[in-house]
């Protein structure tokens, strides 16, 4: 009787805790798109509507690492009706396509980090790239995004270390 009841209150808990997690991920989608669409505007001037679908959204901790690690990787497919403003932002921003090079020893780089700590972007095969600065502020948590323009999908990967 009493190994009954133990499996039954088991039950129960499991039970009152999935049920939990369905209330809180069903709300946790809209501020997922809320925090998605700030992480980007943080990281690149770029500003979204929160009119996309979330494709890939996945966080991978280093095991036994020291401090937190983790890397973040986010794809995302963005309406049509969104193409022109977010190719007009890109188009418009600080440094457009001044150099397309990751080669942070070259000395253009001086130049884009003393007007802009965030980086530049450029064009890419498919679309555009955002290049991140190399300094303080980026070194820490390096990321690496893109905005495809055939598929609609824009992909981040972030680093922390």
């Amino acid at each position: 009787m009493k190994k009954i009841f133990i499996k039954c209150l088991i039950s129960l808990v499991l039970v009152l805790i999935s049920c939990k997690e369905s209330k809180s991920n069903s709300k946790s989608n809209e501020s997922t798109k809320t925090n998605i669409v700030e992480l980007i505007k943080t990281k690149t001037d770029l500003e979204l509507s929160e009119n996309f679908e979330i494709i890939k959204d996945t966080v991978e901790h280093t095991e036994e690492a020291f401090d937190s690690d983790y890397s973040y990787e986010l794809t995302i497919e963005y309406k049509e009706s969104d193409s022109k403003n977010i190719k007009e932002q890109i188009l418009n921003s600080k440094f457009f396509d001044t150099i397309n090079s990751t080669n942070y020893a070259d000395p253009i780089w001086e130049i884009i980090d003393s007007k802009t700590n965030k980086g530049i972007w450029t064009y890419d095969k498919n679309g555009f790239e955002f290049l991140h600065c190399d300094n303080k502020k980026n070194r820490p948590e390096p990321f690496y995004l893109t905005v495809d323009t055939i598929t609609k999908r824009i992909e981040l990967i972030l680093i922390h270390l």
